[in-house]
């Protein structure tokens, strides 16, 4: 038997190919990476390339602009905020503007206009563009294709609206808005009309370009047909909300009387205009409260019961008592308004029953003679003139506009004394047989419906229109004298009203 030697046993080694493995020298082992590790190298050699490149960015950019920023056309890449600021210092900040329309020309400029432009904020702008990426390397390719600014600016738009409102003014004719109206209580409307002229949105925003660009500007504008803000298709909303107050039920009641608004009444309350607040193609329905306070005056007209002052007579420095005083009583108007009101803003009927407050009676005295008094009032009828006297001395002089003597409504002629005091009041001529109710501030009876007042619809006094365009039998007197008087007066002071 013979026996033999074992074999020897050869190590064998497997070669590994890859189109990403690195070469032998690369390899501690002389051999190929493993799979795993060509993956890993592979995926974190881009990811460290594009560290390090943005690290590098970071570097070059730390405190100065990003490549690519511009300001008004101005390129300040790569430069610090000082820099920035002293080459955008150079640009010249003062801008005119020239608007021609046919053969007007216009002129203006940036400080005019109130614009200001702010290199602080600028500033600020430019340096952070590309920042708020977080990455520098994203930061500059936004920056590249972001990085164009303007100068950042602060304008007074009253100014450049006035500018503005000012030229459209000028050139043809405004364009007319369709509109809702109350007649008699019957609702109209009118349709709307176009302008011609200068579109006013149109040339503000051609100023506000050229104010962003900080650039002097030419603008050649042709009128055109400007269209009304309010189309008639638009008032419908109106007339619906205008209808829904004509046909509510307003009622007061008092004692066993009653009364009612008519639509004729409700239409003199309701103002319809543009809503120049929110949107100016649209009509907005509003309450005038000054006409529901004149409606409410004239239910005071119906129920108020003015008081009888006692009336004393001054003769020769005797005092006598002709007749005793009684209180009267006057409606609570504010109470009534305020109820109204209320129910006019929320859209609802309403019955207001009214209530009354007493009114003390006053003390008339009435002298017989005249030049005894401290204060007295001269009134002459065919001068159409007043004074004042104080201690025998003219203190105020004023021309008036007395009663119309050719209508027989002439003011009376003798001696009298201002009885009564009131402001803010209106005078109806109901209980005398006149259809009239006038407001006035000051209010100063002297003889029976007559006195002295302010009569505001009057455009001039002391002229001889009087004798057919004068008052009913009132002194009228201009608003000055009128508050002198009532300021200067006391209950008592003597009237001398003659020809």
């Amino acid at each position: 038997m013979v026996n033999k030697a074992p074999t020897p046993q050869v190590a064998t080694t497997t070669s590994h190919q890859h189109r990403w493995s690195l070469p032998r020298w690369a390899s501690k082992t002389g051999q190929s990476p493993s799979k795993t590790s060509r993956v890993l190298f592979v995926i974190l050699l881009p990811i460290f390339f594009v560290l390090l490149v943005n690290a590098a960015l970071a570097a070059w950019t730390e405190g100065v602009m990003y490549p690519g920023v511009s300001v008004s056309g101005v390129n300040v890449s790569g430069l610090s905020r000082q820099q920035a600021y002293g080459k955008l210092q150079t640009l010249p900040l003062s801008r005119n503007y020239v608007v021609k329309v046919g053969d007007k020309v216009y002129r203006s400029s940036n400080q005019a206009l109130g614009a200001s432009y702010n290199l602080d904020r600028t500033i600020d702008l430019a340096y952070a563009i590309g920042r708020q990426e977080g990455l520098p390397i994203i930061g500059v390719m936004r920056s590249a294709k972001l990085g164009q600014l303007r100068l950042a600016y602060s304008i007074d738009f009253q100014k450049l609206q006035k500018f503005t409102n000012d030229i459209v003014r000028d050139v043809g004719t405004p364009p007319q808005n369709a509109m809702v109206s109350v007649e008699n209580g019957v609702i109209k409307t009118a349709t709307d009309e176009p302008g011609i002229g200068v579109n006013r949105a149109e040339l503000t925003q051609l100023l506000s370009d050229s104010l962003a660009h900080a650039s002097d500007a030419t603008f050649v504008i042709k009128p055109t047909s400007v269209p009304a803000d309010i189309k008639l298709s638009q008032t419908e909303p109106a007339k619906q909300s205008v209808s829904t107050f004509l046909a509510s039920k307003y009622t007061f009641s008092y004692q066993d009387r009653n009364f009612a608004a008519t639509p004729g009444n409700i239409g003199y309350w309701i103002v319809v205009k543009p809503d120049r607040e929110i949107n100016a193609s649209q009509l907005v329905v509003q309450v005038n409260e000054q006409e529901v306070r004149g409606y409410v005056q004239t239910l005071a007209n119906e129920i108020n019961k003015n008081p009888v002052n006692k009336k004393v007579i001054v003769a020769n420095g005797k005092s006598s008592v002709e007749r005793e005083g009684q209180d009267g009583s006057a409606l609570n108007q504010e109470a009534v308004v305020a109820q109204l009101m209320a129910a006019l803003q929320a859209n609802r009927d309403v019955n207001v029953v009214l209530t009354t407050s007493p009114v003390a009676f006053k003390t008339e005295t009435t002298r017989t003679i005249s030049l005894d008094a401290q204060k007295y009032i001269e009134v002459n009828l065919s001068k159409q003139q007043l004074w004042a006297y104080e201690n025998g001395q003219v203190v105020h002089t004023s021309p008036i506009t007395s009663g119309a003597t050719g209508a027989n409504l002439g003011t009376a002629t003798g001696l009298f004394a201002i009885y009564y005091k009131a402001t803010n009041t209106y005078l109806n001529g109901r209980s005398y047989g006149y259809d009239y109710n006038v407001f006035v501030k000051y209010w100063m009876p002297f003889y029976l419906g007559y006195g002295l007042h302010d009569a505001s619809w009057r455009g001039s006094f002391g002229g001889q229109d009087y004798f057919y365009g004068g008052s009913h039998g009132c002194v009228n007197l201009p608003e000055a004298t009128a508050a002198f008087i009532y300021n200067w007066s006391e209950i008592g002071t003597p009237v001398w009203v003659h020809v």
